[in-house]
């Protein structure tokens, strides 16, 4: 399963490092008991196969504010491709910036 130890970055630097805020899962609140989807398990085989994976965007503002997400980002350091190998349930489009899109 996804490691509990969710921290979420927030969109500030600290002052000395130059570095984003880590927000802790105690600081937060969410568990990925919260999320009613596959993302936990995109996020666990991408990371199982050497990639970093995070909840990104709005369903994370969503789940802040205690609200279900209707979808949810994930962002990684994994090429689409990589991403389509991974997953046969996966579309990779667009020209300029390819995004690969797993379907649940």
């Amino acid at each position: 399963m996804v490691s509990q130890s969710n921290n979420i970055m927030v969109n500030q630097t600290h002052k000395k490092r130059n570095q984003p805020r880590v927000v802790t899962a105690s600081e937060h609140g969410i568990s990925f008991s919260q999320i009613r989807s596959h993302a936990p398990k995109v996020i666990e085989i991408l990371k199982s196969d050497g990639f970093t994976a995070e909840l990104v965007g709005g369903c994370v503002r969503d789940l802040l504010l205690g609200v279900t997400p209707s979808d949810y980002d994930v962002a990684t350091d994994a090429r689409p491709e990589q991403v389509s190998r991974l997953f046969k349930n996966c579309e990779v489009f667009g020209r300029r910036f390819r995004i690969a899109q797993v379907f649940y």
